[in-house]
């Protein structure tokens, strides 16, 4: 019986993959979590063959739970959603262990093929959505801890220390460690240089810190 576990704080979109799944799998086991208490406690009950996972909550860290689920079920397969598509979250979301990320509003006809690669474990990455140089961000992305990315992304779209501690429920003295660190590891100066390099690796006109939902 394949399982299943989708964690997204949306009611209508939990009740629209149960009833999608269901119509397309007449056996199966099937869990629901709106927060990431609830999405910790149940990804811990058993191993799962699928995981649905949305980005842009802010009632769970995202790349915290995909990293708590691949850290305890390596087997299971986890498909991260977004609401906009965003290369450097794609990007982070292959190098993190995803299975596959694809935008909630897909047509049906995506939807389940998502749905199906999820099951089979096969790769669902868009190649629009996943920028040319994907090597170069996932080894850029490796660098950084999930704090230091969103700080990262933060910055680069010009958001105020104090602005991102209060989003991210940190001092602002944590938040300028967490700067010096981006800093140090990106081999930048200053906030110009830093939007430059975050700039060169996204797609020629896309923005790559365009989906700060993806903020815990």
């Amino acid at each position: 019986m394949p399982s299943v576990l989708v964690i997204d704080e949306s009611l209508i979109t939990r009740q629209g993959f149960r009833r999608i799944l269901s119509q397309e799998y007449r056996s199966l086991f099937f869990a629901e979590a709106k927060n990431g208490k609830k999405a910790s406690v149940l990804a811990a009950s058993r191993v799962w063959d699928l995981v649905i996972l949305d980005v842009g909550s802010s009632k769970h860290d995202a790349f915290g739970l995909l990293t708590d689920i691949k850290k305890r079920q390596p087997s299971t397969h986890v498909l991260m959603m977004t609401a906009h598509a965003d290369a450097l979250v794609c990007a982070r979301a292959q190098q993190a262990g995803a299975t596959g990320y694809f935008c909630r509003d897909a047509s049906r006809s995506v939807l389940l093929k998502a749905l199906r690669n999820g099951f089979l474990g096969h790769q669902h990455f868009d190649k629009d959505m996943l920028p040319q140089d994907a090597h170069k961000i996932a080894s850029l992305l490796r660098q950084l801890s999930p704090r230091e990315y969103l700080v990262m992304l933060a910055l680069s779209e010009g958001k105020r220390i104090t602005d991102i501690g209060a989003k991210l429920e940190l001092s602002a003295k944590t938040v300028s460690t967490y700067k010096r660190r981006v800093f140090n590891k990106l081999q930048v100066n200053s906030i110009p240089d830093l939007i430059r390099q975050v700039s060169q690796l996204a797609p020629s006109g896309s923005s790559p810190s365009s989906n700060l939902r993806t903020w815990a």
